[in-house]
């Protein structure tokens, strides 16, 4: 990972209570002159909420210019979640998702 990556791990469960806390957060670090990964290796459990911030992240990322990358590991609880709210559905958020990285969103 390169060193002008600012790394924001992500907790084993992610709900509706952290979510203001995780937005803040992630907006913090893309106001930065640095890229963003977010780590969801440790993540065990996450509602929709925490998707729904992801998913405006990647948006607001794209808006500013910045790259933002999340971790999206095979067999992990990121990749269930994705699946399960029907978010890695190609005819809904169209993911840009390569080697278990999410790094955008594109249109049809």
């Amino acid at each position: 990972m390169p060193a002008d990556t600012h790394v924001l791990t992500l907790p084993s469960r992610t709900n509706l209570q952290e979510a203001d806390t995780l937005a803040g957060q992630i907006l913090e670090a893309l106001s930065g002159q640095r890229r963003v990964r977010i780590v969801t290796d440790a993540v065990e459990d996450m509602d929709v909420a925490t998707l729904q911030i992801l998913i405006a992240a990647q948006r607001q990322a794209a808006r500013m210019g910045r790259p933002l990358e999340i971790g999206v590991p095979a067999g992990g609880a990121m990749l269930a979640a994705l699946e399960m709210f029907g978010v890695a559905d190609a005819c809904d958020a169209r993911l840009d998702l390569a080697s278990g990285v999410w790094t955008g969103l594109h249109d049809a």
